[in-house]
């Protein structure tokens, strides 16, 4: 199975060739100074006419790794407090993989976590950011953690978890909230 697409036509365009134009557009319109071998960004998550531009110039501003742990609110509040997809998900511009083996380090590390689809059926925080991310890395695959109701604790409990994974998992990873 995998996540369908919950809010294309709506907060970005629902047509393949409208999504490509727009995101390259946003992505070229921008210049920022480049940052290499960061370690995480925090881009906003709203409908691509109201911040798109931000969102394309912080992506632009980072080069993507393959593998992306993609951290949003969950507006829904279904599911647990960090809930992981591990479904691939469907998208206009293509489907995206789940990156299972770093999914399961986070879950290892970090008992707190469950997967759990339901929490990302309809939540548009993380689907936004991927056809950026599909622009500028083909190779593409994501972690995506839905979170909502967090403690300060859970939060430090999280951060250590997904630091713990990280080494282990050895390759090069984004964070992106």
């Amino acid at each position: 199975m995998s996540r369908l697409p919950a809010v294309a036509g709506s907060f970005y365009p629902g047509e393949r060739k409208h999504l490509e134009a727009t995101v390259k557009g946003l992505l070229d319109s921008c210049n920022p100074p480049k940052i290499h071998n960061a370690l995480g960004i925090v881009s906003p998550h709203a409908g691509y006419i109201y911040s798109g531009s931000v969102a394309a110039e912080t992506i632009k501003s980072v080069d993507i790794p393959e593998t992306v742990i993609l951290l949003g609110p969950n507006h829904h509040g279904r599911g647990p407090s960090i809930a992981l997809s591990q479904q691939d998900w469907q998208m206009i511009g293509g489907n995206v993989a789940t990156n299972s083996a770093l999914g399961q380090k986070i879950l290892s590390f970090c008992p707190e976590a469950a997967v759990d689809e339901s929490a990302h059926q309809y939540e548009h925080s993380l689907e936004v950011q991927i056809p950026f991310l599909q622009e500028v890395q083909n190779r593409l695959s994501i972690v995506p953690l839905a979170l909502s109701h967090l403690t300060f604790g859970l939060c430090e409990k999280l951060a250590t978890a997904l630091a713990q994974a990280i080494v282990d998992y050895n390759h090069p990873v984004l964070l992106l909230a």
